[in-house]
């Protein structure tokens, strides 16, 4: 009896899966990044980092933050021509913002534009659980649909790990950890990344007193070597 397989069939709502940059260091996209570290310890510093890697670069940053006004993130449509565009954690985007953005308010150099890629990127900046219901679901539709079938790469940054809902960590294949003091954040990451509690202290042991410094884990890496990194671009080898 001949042996019969499962045969792959494309799903047309997926776009074709590509790093997000040409640096061996760099995850495939879209990507679901999960920050989580002290205060003043570089967690916006590495998100334009990101970016800066990424290539192409994003078609439009989609900010979530509690100020309405802040400028934190007005570098990126300065330096890379994107529009920029602030939501509240309690009216976060739609399907549709991402898909359809509104026209930036001001125009955008032609140059820059033409050379941004297909995917926006949603930059969830300390958006905790203690969420109304629809801005709850809309986080929960982003990270678990929108990021997969519309091409959306999302960066989640926050201070305290378990303020991130159990709905909403699952959906995240890559994280970025500072040292931890608080045990239970710890045991949580160590959980999240299936992780033996006493690895992930080794390796926060290779961090230096400069609190800058995290551990990057990619639970989808293109080459085993690229897994666990101390900050963005050094591999980390298992013993």
């Amino acid at each position: 009896m001949s042996q019969r397989g499962l045969l792959i069939f494309p799903n047309p709502d997926k776009g074709e899966r590509v790093k997000a940059g040409p640096d061996a260091f760099m995850p495939f996209a879209p990507f679901r990044l999960l920050l989580s570290g002290p205060p003043n310890s570089g967690k916006r510093n590495l998100i334009l980092n990101v970016v800066h890697f990424m290539d192409p670069k994003p078609s439009a940053f989609h900010v979530v933050h509690y100020q309405p006004n802040t400028s934190e993130y007005d570098v990126l449509a300065d330096e890379y021509g994107a529009p920029v565009y602030i939501y509240d954690p309690e009216d976060p985007p739609t399907t549709d913002n991402l898909v359809q953005p509104d026209p930036p308010d001001d125009l955008t150099d032609p140059e820059k534009i033409s050379e941004l890629g297909a995917y926006p990127l949603v930059i969830l900046d300390e958006v905790t659980r203690n969420l109304k219901n629809e801005s709850f679901h809309r986080i929960e539709r982003l990270l678990n649909f929108d990021s997969s079938h519309k091409n959306t790469n999302v960066i989640c940054s926050i201070q305290d790990l378990t303020m991130v809902d159990h709905r909403h960590r699952h959906a995240f294949n890559q994280f970025c950890l500072w040292p931890f003091t608080d045990k239970r954040q710890k045991a949580s990451a160590a959980t999240w990344v299936g992780m033996d509690p006493g690895m992930l202290d080794q390796m926060f042991a290779l961090c230096d007193t400069d609190k800058k410094q995290f551990i990057w884990i990619d639970t989808e890496p293109s080459e085993p070597k690229w897994k666990y990194r101390l900050c963005l671009t050094e591999p980390i080898s298992k013993k």
